[in-house]
């Protein structure tokens, strides 16, 4: 089973840290042997008390099943947590992580993704492809934008159907599986039943419950450009 990454976004610092161990305690049922918080191995019973002395609402968590990190890109005003599959030989129920996990508001977007495809949508490094023994020849090139002697040639993502655009407040992305919470339609000033009007013409399932619209484009994450037409229209639907 492939890797699969479920990543929430909330507005900046408005989650703590030991809010998020809260619910992920009870969502990994507790550990008898040793757990990685921040680099450092530990005790599932020790984790509180450490995020709890700790000033930095950030943290990274390490289990046989899942890797886990809290952080924040304060530039674009943003909290994320990210929560990745390792290993694991039965299927994640992501609808029920959400539904523990808007309890918090405000729950801006999430969205599943298949690591490794996700990763390589948006790897526009060459030194990702050359640490990875990967080919770039024939992709799409472009200058960084940088001045002499900075100035490189990168891949140009820009027309790929994964890639992830960074804005105040959110990520512009889509995905097979993905849900939007009023804050959501706030900060974009997008009209939700506009966009409602636009998701009913494209082959996609969605629900609006308390406030929450799941969108599901498929039961497995996009991994291939086989459903670009989908996946175009579902960013210019949700997006504009």
């Amino acid at each position: 089973m492939s890797h699969q990454e479920l990543t929430i976004i909330y507005e900046l610092r408005s989650i703590s840290a030991n809010e998020v161990w809260a619910i992920l305690s009870k969502k990994l049922g507790g550990f008898s042997g040793l757990i990685e918080f921040n680099d450092e191995k530990t005790t599932f019973e020790e984790i509180l008390t450490l995020i709890s002395c700790s000033k930095d609402d950030r943290f990274r968590i390490k289990t046989d099943e899942f890797n886990i990190v809290l952080s924040a890109v304060a530039n674009c005003e943003h909290t994320y947590l990210t929560i990745e599959t390792r290993g694991l030989k039965t299927k994640t129920d992501w609808d029920t992580w959400i539904s523990d996990f808007y309890s918090f508001k405000p729950f801006v977007q999430a969205w599943v993704s298949d690591v490794e495809y996700a990763y390589w949508q948006n790897a526009h490094d060459p030194i990702q492809y050359k640490a990875n023994n990967r080919s770039y020849d024939g992709l799409p090139m472009k200058s960084n934008g940088l001045p002499y002697p900075l100035e490189q040639q990168i891949i140009d993502i820009s027309n790929n159907l994964g890639r992830r655009i960074f804005k105040t407040g959110f990520i512009e992305v889509v995905a097979a599986k993905m849900w939007f919470g009023d804050a959501f339609w706030q900060i974009t000033e997008r009209d939700k039943q506009a966009v409602l009007a636009e998701l009913s013409r494209i082959p996609v399932d969605t629900e609006d419950h308390n406030g929450l619209l799941s969108i599901q484009a498929g039961l497995e994450p996009f991994t291939d450009s086989s459903d670009r037409e989908i996946q175009d229209k579902l960013r210019v639907a949700v997006f504009g």
